[in-house]
């Protein structure tokens, strides 16, 4: 990580916004003193979208407000704007200020000034500009947390040094107060770092220089690398950066391995400089022709496992593991120049679990297997299709994926449905595995939709990885896996209602009575009782009539509230997966962080627990689904996997009953196969995918939890907050924040640890702040917040 890579994260985040909320037209990165220009060239480079106000300069997309303003939709013929990326406008010498004034805003900013309200303004949560030294002490995301002198001498040196210090590796600037010194070496102690930039730009590096540096810098390449940048040239570096021939030259590759997209030129120089005639055995991996030559080498052999047989498939990975497997811990993987390489790891790892097939005389044996690591064919299938990007490498990575999975997805699901028809379904209603989910007090239900069982597991994982403690069940899902029947059967209303015959929507009734539950007979006319197909709106009525809160997205409800229970929705697995189909793979790591987050988001605010249900899960094949024929005269509706059967008519498919209503079958595709052609994405029938889901309960780390404080005193004087907790227990830190469980919003540069006598004095530096409201927060030594109470800063 650099200084550069943060500013690009914090950027990158301005053009993200919630799912309920409008993208943002633009986003606005004002900069008053224009302390970030020295670093658009770079910045250009990997920010295709990044446009720049300034005089008239097309070919380095700078111009004026207005010209900002056409370029950015894209109809200026000589500025060519990347489809699907938000633009991003660098205002040098403007602030926000200036652009709020409205009319009052001087005339050539005004074409701008709608922007603030269609866009994003990339800013602090003060509302101040991100300055190069915010950018480094700061806190807050995506700031840098360094400790940086305060002098007038430190900032000077810290801008003159700017160009350097933002491709500077963060992890050299840790651990020490920066003073002007620590900048000043940066310009002239870094002679690795300047041969490197020099290579990757030779040119650019070279006008950098003044005479002086010149002269120093070829003379230390003399001394150090045995060649002079003034009459060898780039060329000659990069054949023995190549060679390896000296410790220097390891040390310098050494060097480039650290953050090779800090030099991106240098991949094209070592291809020019690399001699006609090597050695026999020369070191391949210095060499990024080498590289690409494999990388299209595997392309073809993946190609070529289309029909390939499941053995030999098997046996081929294994071969090619061997010759590309090395490539993974080569500098061109980290630059994302080896993706079928990396590919090929979970290629290999979906040949060894498919190497045999899921066995077993039972519903529960098979499910026992599934669980206790079939399920990782499903995930190792996902992974290596969202491993690349290309059509051309996502061609081969299906072509190899469908070999090897499809025969073992095909003969589990005919095994599973085997197993089904010996034995009666597992979760019909008065089973003590019945698919029904509700909640305890103080706890928030979380729907997600089509969270199928390998991509549950992944969540728990990164749970975990976040403090939390899991608990992790399992449910068979409502059949037919479609979401019009599961979800319902899932939910915590499941008893209020019914199937009736076998509806071509698969959607169970609503029962309203009269006077009970036991006068509904569907009698209309004498007001006994009437049933309504169930909606989402009637659902959510349902809910409340239970004493469940409903919960929007953009909304954390009320745990407070006496017998307080939610129920929220999130995530979009299935409509993706409908929407996308074989390209649902390379979301499904997004998918899952948004979940995570939202779940976060509830307990934090201050759900006890959260539980994560869903209704089905779904197959997912490259090359697509194999096809069932079933005549549309023998159905009254056909959906992928599953139909409504006609009259009498007796088609030649496996039936299963409608988990509404035992006594109405419906006709369900066998093995992994559709009614219909094309669909790489489906559900709603049965298989282990569809049918075993994941019923996941989450909660804070218990022993984190057993910690309690008490705010007992907040006094303010001036500026100064004195805070008083109790128990006065040891490890505690105290904060003053914006957002109570987000630490980067801290206005105390992250508070202090309390003193022996439980309390603990903080100072706001911001003056501005004076008069706002904030959380003042007791944390223990993992982060987790024990206490918080409003306060005004100043006082009442």
């Amino acid at each position: 990580m650099t200084l550069l890579d943060s500013v690009i994260k914090g950027l990158d985040a301005s053009t993200r916004c919630a799912s309920s909320e409008v993208a943002p037209t633009a986003v606005l990165w004002t900069d008053a003193k224009s302390e970030w220009l020295p670093l658009m060239d770079q910045l250009k480079a990997r920010l295709p979208q990044l446009l720049v106000l300034g005089e008239y300069v097309p070919d380095t997309r700078t111009g004026p407000a207005i010209w900002l303003k056409c370029a950015m939709q894209g109809v200026l013929p000589e500025v060519e704007f990347p489809k699907g990326k938000t633009p991003i406008l660098y205002l040098p010498g403007v602030s926000r200020q200036e652009l709020r004034a409205g009319t009052q805003c001087p005339w050539e900013l005004q074409p701008l000034v709608e922007l603030l309200y269609r866009g994003a303004v990339w800013a602090q949560k003060n509302g101040r500009d991100w300055t190069v030294e915010a950018m480094l002490v700061s806190k807050e995301s995506p700031a840098l947390a360094l400790d940086v002198s305060g002098t007038a001498n430190t900032k000077l040196s810290m801008m003159a040094s700017l160009a350097v210090l933002a491709i500077t590796p963060v992890w050299k600037l840790e651990g020490r107060r920066l003073e002007a010194e620590d900048f000043d070496r940066l310009m002239i102690g870094d002679h690795p770092r300047d041969l490197l930039r020099w290579m990757s730009n030779p040119k650019e590096v070279r006008a950098e220089m003044d005479d002086g540096k010149w002269h120093a810098f070829c003379n230390r390449c003399r001394e150090e690398f045995g060649f002079d940048p003034a009459t060898d040239g780039e060329f000659v570096a990069g054949e023995k950066l190549g060679l390896q021939e000296t410790s220097n030259w390891e040390g310098l590759w050494s060097r480039f391995r650290e953050a090779p997209a800090s030099y991106n030129g240098v991949a094209n120089v070592l291809r020019k400089a690399k001699p006609h005639t090597l050695a026999a055995r020369f070191d391949r991996e210095y060499w990024p022709d080498e590289n690409e030559l494999d990388e299209e080498t595997l392309r073809k052999d993946l190609l070529a496992f289309s029909g390939v047989e499941h053995g030999s498939a098997r046996t081929e990975i294994a071969k090619l593991e061997q010759h590309h497997g090395v490539r993974r811990s080569w500098v061109w993987a980290k630059i994302g120049q080896a993706p079928l390489a990396c590919a090929l790891e979970f290629l290999v790892g979906l040949s060894q679990r498919t190497a045999s097939h899921l066995g077993g005389d039972s519903i529960a044996d098979l499910e026992k297997q599934y669980v206790q690591g079939g399920y990782l064919a499903d995930d190792f299938a996902l992974r290596a299709l969202a491993s690349v990007k290309s059509k051309a490498d996502c061609d081969a990575v299906e072509a190899a994926v469908r070999s090897l999975y499809l025969p073992w997805l095909e003969h589990a699901a005919m095994r599973f449905q085997d197993c089904v028809q010996k034995e009666s379904w597992p979760n019909h209603k008065s089973s003590n595995r019945a698919p029904t989910a509700k909640a305890e007090i103080g706890m928030c239900i979380l729907f997600a939709d089509g969270l199928r069982y390998d991509v549950a597991v992944r969540l728990t994982e990164f749970l975990r990885q976040g403090g939390y403690t899991t608990e992790e069940n399992r449910r068979w899902a409502a059949l037919p896996t479609v979401t019009a029947t599961a979800k319902p059967a899932i939910s915590p209303i499941a008893d209020k209602l019914q199937g009736r015959g076998l509806p071509d929507s698969f959607t169970p009734e609503m029962v309203e009575a009269a006077s009970s539950r036991s006068d509904a007979s569907n009698q209309s006319q004498d007001g006994s009782a009437t049933s309504k197909p169930l909606t989402h709106a009637r659902l959510q009525s349902l809910l409340k009539a239970e004493g469940y809160q409903i919960i929007a997205a953009s909304e954390v409800g009320d745990p407070s509230q006496p017998k307080a229970r939610g129920w929220a929705e999130t995530g979009e697995i299935d409509k993706r997966g409908h929407d996308l189909q074989i390209k649902l793979a390379s979301l499904i790591a997004g998918q899952v962080e948004t979940l995570a987050d939202r779940i976060v988001e509830l307990l934090d605010a201050g759900w006890r627990k959260v539980r994560v249900i869903t209704d089905h899960g779904w197959l997912l094949m490259p090359g697509g689904l194999p096809k069932q024929e079933l005549p549309s005269f023998l159905t009254e509706a056909k959906w992928s996997r599953c139909a409504t059967i006609k009259g009498d008519s007796k088609p030649n498919v496996e039936r299963h009953a409608w988990y509404w209503n035992p006594q109405a079958e419906y006709a369900s595709a066998s093995g992994i196969s559709c009614f219909s052609a094309g669909h790489c994405y489906q559900h709603g029938g049965v298989s282990l995918q569809e049918c075993l889901v994941s019923d996941i309960v989450v909660s804070p780390d218990v022993q984190l939890s057993a910690q309690s404080a008490n705010i007992s005193k907040i006094d303010w004087k001036g500026l100064k907050c004195r805070i008083s907790v109790e128990p006065a227990a040891s490890g505690l830190f105290v904060d003053l924040r914006s957002k109570p469980n987000d630490p980067s919003t801290s206005i105390t540069n992250g508070g202090k640890p309390l003193d022996g006598n439980g309390t603990v004095t903080l100072f706001v530096e911001d003056e501005d702040l004076e008069g706002s409201v904030v959380a003042a927060v007791v944390c223990s030594e993992a982060g987790q917040v024990l206490a918080k109470q409003s306060t005004t800063v100043g006082g009442e």
